[in-house]
C-alpha cells in the first residue's frame, strides 16, 4: 500500500507525516495579498521563496532516507525566488496593530522599532480607518487614542468588530448575537458550496446549499440582514444541534468542521472578556442563541452598519462596461472607481438592496463583496455624522426640540463620501451644527412657547411678542431677544439638561429676562413657579 499525500504549502511546517519518502515540489504558492489604499483582497500564484523550498524538500526522508524532485531548474530557482517569503505584516491590514501600540501610548508609530516595519502608507491608511471608526482623535497632532479606542483594544480583534461589540455593551440583550457574528466573521470560509439530500413526498431530492441558506433567511428584517442571518442560523443550528452528531449536522447545513469549531473557540474568548467587563451579562451569554426577532434584527443591522462604517456600497442603476463587457447589478463603493459585484454566492445576489455594508472585497476576473448586509444610509449620520457633508439649514421643515435626544435639531441635505457623493435624500434630519448660533435662537423660541419647560406653558398666550422674534433676521433690532439669545450663548444652554444643572447652582437664571417679555401683572406669578423645571 502506498501512500500519496496531495497538500498545499501548509505542509512545510504546519505537518508532519511519516513515512515520506519522495517529495515533488512545484515551486509555487498562493498568497493572499490586500491593497494598502482600498483593502481589495487578491490571490497570486507566484514562485515560493528559498527558504520555503528548502523547508519543503526536508519533508522527505526525516525517518529514512528520501529524495525531492523540483519541477523547476535551479536557475529558476536562483534568479526568480526570493530569500525568504515577505512577512505577514507587510502584507496584511495593520489597524489592529495601530489601535493595540496607541493603546499603550506609542502614538509616533513611524519611529516604532519595529523588526519588519509596515509600510508607512498602510499606517496611514489604518489611522484614517480608525479616526473613521472614532477610536483615534483625528484633532491631535499625534492622533492619540479616544476613550471609545481604549474600550475596544480590550477585545484581540479587527477594530471593525470591537465597535460592534462596545456598541452592543449599551443593548446587552444583542450581545450574544453580536460576539456570535463577529467570531463567524473572524474565520475565512465557512460555508462550503454544494448539494444537499432531501425527503420530499416520500421521494429523495437534491437541493443546491444556496437554496436552502435563500430559505433561511426568510423575508423582511430577516432578508436584509442577507449573509449575517445565515451566519447566525448556521451558529444556532449547532448550539441546539446533539454535540454527538457535529459532523452530522456541519454535513446537513453546508458548513466547515473546522471553521465552526474556530468560531466556538473565538465565542468562547469574546463571552469571557465580555462577562469581565461586565459581570451582569453572564446568564445571557451562557444561554444557546435563539433567534432574533425583527426588532432585534433591525438593531443588529445598525451596529454592523456602524463597524462597516467604510465599507458601504450602492446599487448602480443600469447597466456599466466592465473589460469591455456590458454588466448588471453592479455597485459602486466608497474607495473604488471600478464598478463591483454581489458574490454568486450571497444569499442577496438577486433581491439587490439599495444600500449595503460588506464585509471584504475580493477580485479575480471582477471585484465581488462578500458578506453584505441591506442598510439605511440616514442610520449614517445618526452613528457616523463626521463621514458626512452637509448643506445649509433649511427653512422648512423648521427646527424643533427634539425631547427624546434632548437636543436642537434640524433639516439638511447631506451626502457621504470624499471621492464619491452618495445623496441621503432630500433633506435629512440632524443635531443641530455646533458653529452656528442659531440653535440658540431656536432653543429660546421654544423655551417661550413652553415646550423646553411645560410649567411656564400657561404664560404663552400672555408674551408681549411672538416667540418667532427670536429666530427673525430683525431679531438683533429688539432689546428683549438680544438680552435673551445673549444670555443663553453666554452659558451655551441650547438644551434642558443644561438648563437644570445651570438652576441648580443659579436659581434665578433667565427669570429677569423672561419677566421682560410678559406683562408687570404676572411677575409675582412666574418668580413662585421660578426655577420651572420640569417635575
Amino acid at each position: 500500500m502506498r501512500l500519496c499525500v496531495i497538500a498545499t504549502n501548509v505542509a512545510e511546517t504546519s505537518i508532519t507525516i511519516a513515512n515520506v519518502k519522495y517529495i515533488v515540489d512545484c515551486g509555487k504558492a498562493k498568497t493572499k495579498y490586500y491593497d494598502k489604499l482600498t483593502g481589495v483582497s487578491t490571490f497570486r500564484i507566484e514562485w515560493t521563496s528559498k527558504a520555503s523550498a528548502n523547508q519543503r524538500t526536508g519533508r522527505a526522508g526525516r525517518t529514512a532516507p528520501g529524495h525531492c524532485y523540483r519541477l523547476y531548474s535551479s536557475a529558476v530557482y536562483n534568479d526568480s525566488f526570493a530569500d525568504y517569503t515577505p512577512p505577514e505584516i507587510v502584507r496584511k491590514p495593520v489597524e489592529d496593530l495601530v489601535l493595540q501600540l496607541k493603546t499603550l501610548n506609542i502614538d509616533r508609530l513611524a519611529n516604532f522599532p519595529f523588526p519588519t516595519p509596515p509600510d508607512l502608507k498602510a499606517i496611514h491608511v489604518a489611522e484614517q480607518i480608525l479616526i473613521q471608526l472614532n477610536a483615534l482623535d483625528s484633532k491631535t497632532p499625534t492622533k492619540k487614542i479616544t476613550e471609545l479606542g481604549r474600550r475596544m483594544s480590550a477585545f484581540p480583534i479587527n477594530p471593525r468588530y470591537s465597535k460592534m461589540l462596545v456598541i452592543a455593551q449599551e443593548n446587552q440583550v444583542l450581545l450574544p448575537y453580536i460576539i456570535a457574528l463577529v467570531a463567524a466573521l473572524s474565520v475565512n470560509e465557512v460555508l462550503t458550496n454544494g448539494q444537499i439530500k432531501i425527503q420530499k413526498d416520500n421521494q429523495e431530492l437534491s437541493i443546491s446549499l444556496d437554496d436552502v441558506r435563500r430559505q433561511w433567511i426568510g423575508q423582511g428584517e430577516s432578508l436584509l440582514f442577507g449573509d449575517m442571518m445565515v451566519l447566525l442560523k448556521a451558529i444556532g443550528a449547532l448550539d441546539h444541534g446533539n454535540s454527538k452528531n457535529y459532523l452530522t449536522v456541519c454535513t446537513h447545513y453546508g458548513l466547515r468542521p473546522k471553521a465552526m469549531t474556530d468560531i466556538r473557540k473565538i465565542r468562547r474568548q469574546l463571552i469571557q472578556i465580555v462577562k469581565s467587563i461586565l459581570p451582569e451579562t453572564a446568564s445571557i451569554l451562557d444561554s444557546r442563541l435563539l433567534p432574533p426577532t425583527e426588532q432585534q434584527i433591525c438593531l443588529l443591522r445598525k451596529i454592523l452598519a456602524a463597524g462597516m462604517v467604510d465599507r458601504l456600497a450602492k446599487r448602480i442603476e443600469g447597466p456599466v462596461v466592465v473589460n469591455g463587457h456590458k454588466a448588471n447589478n453592479a455597485y459602486q463603493t466608497l474607495l473604488l472607481e471600478e464598478p463591483v459585484f454581489i458574490h454568486p454566492s450571497s444569499v442577496l445576489v438577486n433581491d439587490l438592496p439599495t444600500f449595503i455594508c460588506y464585509q471584504e472585497l475580493h477580485e479575480t476576473t471582477r471585484i465581488f463583496i462578500k458578506n453584505i448586509c441591506g442598510i439605511q444610509m440616514d442610520w449614517i449620520v445618526q452613528l457616523n455624522p463626521h463621514l458626512c457633508s452637509f448643506g445649509p439649514i433649511e427653512d422648512e421643515p423648521c427646527p424643533r426640540y427634539d425631547e427624546i435626544q434632548d437636543k436642537m435639531v434640524c433639516h439638511r441635505k447631506a451626502t457621504i463620501g470624499q471621492r464619491v457623493s452618495w445623496s441621503l435624500g432630500p433633506s435629512i434630519e440632524t443635531v443641530f451644527p455646533l458653529d452656528t448660533i442659531d440653535r440658540f435662537r431656536w432653543f429660546g423660541k421654544y423655551f417661550l412657547d413652553g415646550i423646553i419647560c411645560p410649567r411656564l406653558l400657561q404664560f404663552h398666550p400672555a408674551l408681549l411678542c411672538s416667540s418667532n422674534a427670536m429666530v427673525k433676521s430683525w431679531a438683533s433690532l429688539m432689546e428683549r431677544t438680544q438680552k435673551f439669545l445673549n444670555a443663553l450663548v453666554a452659558k451655551q444652554i441650547d438644551n434642558r439638561t443644561q438648563l437644570i444643572e445651570i438652576w441648580s447652582t443659579e436659581p434665578q437664571y433667565l427669570l429677569d429676562i423672561y419677566c421682560t417679555w410678559l406683562p408687570e401683572s404676572l411677575h409675582t406669578q412666574v418668580r413662585s413657579v421660578w426655577p420651572p423645571i420640569p417635575k
